[in-house]
């Protein structure tokens, strides 16, 4: 009866906190593994309604929905605060490139803590919990810092000589 009774809350508790085993610091690859478990957390959301439902009966196998749920909003508030953190991040850095843009009467091709990726292409990381890659494109009179949230989601920084800093939300 006992190791029955530590094996119903193993299966009700590793589930849940197993999504975790699955992280890495990559904040791209965390939006398109939200969106998998967001299917998991709806299918726990419809379970919790059907337990409290039947509370009496069920009450046990409640735990599991619920943790997963709780992981997942968890997960989506620590990814949006890095998100957050990896853009202001990419704003500080716009303002200092356009100040270099003014006084050099032209954009800069290198940046100290930027990694040449390619022609007239700089990258880097920012973030806090989970990064979120920083791509800094330039030619002579422009640049543009993309932000890059997800497959074709995130913001872009553009500035330059004589230009203002702006911010648009890239939604492709």
């Amino acid at each position: 009866m006992q190791l029955k009774n530590y094996s119903h809350w193993l299966f009700q508790i590793l589930p849940p906190i197993s999504v975790l085993f699955f992280l890495s610091e990559n904040g791209p690859a965390l939006s398109h593994m939200i969106g998998l478990w967001g299917l998991f957390a709806s299918i726990s959301f419809v379970s919790i309604i059907m337990k409290l439902y039947n509370f009496k009966k069920k009450k046990k196998y409640l735990p599991r929905p619920v943790l997963t749920c709780l992981v997942l909003f968890v997960l989506v508030i620590l990814a949006l605060t890095s998100y957050n953190t990896a853009l202001n991040r990419a704003q500080v850095e716009a303002r200092q490139i356009a100040e270099m843009c003014k006084h050099q009467g032209r954009c800069p091709i290198e940046l100290p803590g930027w990694e040449k990726s390619s022609r007239n292409t700089l990258n880097k990381k920012a973030g806090h919990w989970f990064k979120y890659p920083l791509i800094y494109r330039y030619s002579d009179q422009t640049f543009y810092i993309d932000i890059i949230q997800g497959t074709d989601l995130g913001d872009r920084i553009s500035g330059g000589v004589g230009k203002e800093l702006k911010t648009m939300r890239m939604n492709d």
